[in-house]
């Protein structure tokens, strides 16, 4: 089964699809937590719009007798996101040095340029360089 199904939120959020899963009202879950009916419903609301926290999210399963598990998932490999980024700011560094050659009358082929470009991108990621600063 892929990840992105495994962690997809059911769209009523998992507090009510645990608690409804256990046979446990909304009542009976306001108890566990000491707090009111109307607040177990403003936590449900919340984590399907993405507006709970993760402290009180914590409360919840534990309430339901669950764990927490937060995670972040890349999309693509760190290693493939970092020089994917490095080939952009190599991009836009060559391109300022293109311009200004091409205005001299120096300007390189298409090979040479890249060339020059993959260059550059492994330089930056070896060299550790600030690769995630806005630039102008």
């Amino acid at each position: 089964m892929p990840r992105d199904l495994l962690l997809h939120r059911p769209s009523r959020g998992w507090i009510r699809e645990i608690r409804n899963a256990l046979g446990m009202s909304a009542a009976e879950l306001a108890q566990r937590l000491g707090v009111s009916r109307a607040t177990v419903a403003q936590m449900e609301r919340d984590e399907t719009t993405g507006a709970m926290t993760l402290k009180r999210l914590e409360r919840a399963a534990e309430a339901l007798e669950c764990s927490l598990g937060y995670v972040l998932i890349p999309k693509r490999p760190l290693g493939e996101i970092v020089r994917s980024r490095a080939h952009e700011v190599a991009a836009r560094l060559i391109g300022q040095v293109d311009q200004t050659m091409a205005l001299e009358a120096q300007a390189t082929s298409e090979e040479e340029r890249a060339r020059a470009m993959d260059d550059l991108a492994a330089d930056l990621v070896r060299r550790g360089h600030k690769l995630w600063r806005d630039q102008p």
